[in-house]
């Protein structure tokens, strides 16, 4: 991987394949490329800034994940076009969630993250 903690590390010379393919897009509705060499698309870490940011970034997510298709695996352009003409719908969904995290105390904060993560796997 090309990934530094500033970016790209080969920005300026990336391939081709980068040229023609902004992973950027897709990590940020949720998606993440598995490629046939093995190799994985970057995981992005976006700037958030503010309030509005997380409930941006949380609902361009839900978009994408709601458009994911038989059996939880994304079309990754069907899920890219979801997320981003859908994600206005998720825009007061997203915010009461963030109002909830931001409510929790440290403790209740890390059960929640627990519990999530033991949904997932």
């Amino acid at each position: 991987m090309h990934l530094g903690k500033a970016g790209c590390t080969v920005y300026e010379y990336r391939p081709a394949a980068c040229r023609a393919y902004d992973c950027r897009a897709y990590s940020l509705v949720g998606v993440r490329d598995t490629y046939t060499s093995g190799h994985h698309a970057p995981i992005w870490d976006f700037s958030i800034k503010s309030r509005q940011d997380r409930v941006l970034l949380l609902a361009l997510r839900i978009a994408g994940v709601a458009s994911f298709g038989p059996g939880g695996v994304p079309d990754k352009t069907e899920t890219l076009k979801a997320a981003l003409v859908g994600y206005q719908q998720h825009i007061a969904k997203a915010s009461e969630f963030v109002d909830k995290i931001d409510r929790l105390s440290p403790e209740e904060l890390r059960r929640e993250v627990e519990t999530a993560q033991s949904l997932l796997l």
